[in-house]
């Protein structure tokens, strides 16, 4: 079985916080706007190769924990230039893997004979 991010972590004014990956595989993210002299916090659910590359984050230490509980530092030596093969392999299986659960989800069973197989119990075209 592969392993799948369960969260990333990363460095913040000294103090590790943790974004959990959601049920989609998309991750959290808190992002700071300005409208109309009102500092308002909003949030954006991003991809985990999108959260290691986010403008802040990267230069914050991010480290991967999996599944497994293995946890992974994203950039080697603070070097947030270089991405390190294996993980950036780790976050594209996990991103491809969720995006094509989501698309799979969405997918119209209805030349099916109404609803996914799994909601059936079983499959409409087995005799």
């Amino acid at each position: 079985m592969a392993n799948k991010i369960k969260s990333i972590s990363f460095l913040y004014n000294g103090e590790r916080l943790v974004i959990r990956a959601r049920s989609r595989g998309t991750f959290r993210v808190p992002v700071t706007s300005e409208e109309t002299s009102k500092l308002k916090t909003k949030y954006e659910s991003l991809t985990a190769k999108e959260v290691v590359e986010h403008k802040i984050i990267k230069d914050c230490d991010p480290v991967l924990t999996l599944d497994t509980g293995e946890k992974l530092r994203v950039y080697q030596g603070g070097a947030s230039g270089y991405l390190p093969a294996m993980v950036e392999g780790l976050l594209d299986k996990h991103d491809l893997r969720e995006s094509n659960y989501r698309s799979f989800k969405k997918l119209d069973f209805r030349f099916l004979g109404g609803s996914p197989p799994d909601e059936q119990g079983e499959f409409p075209w087995e005799d």
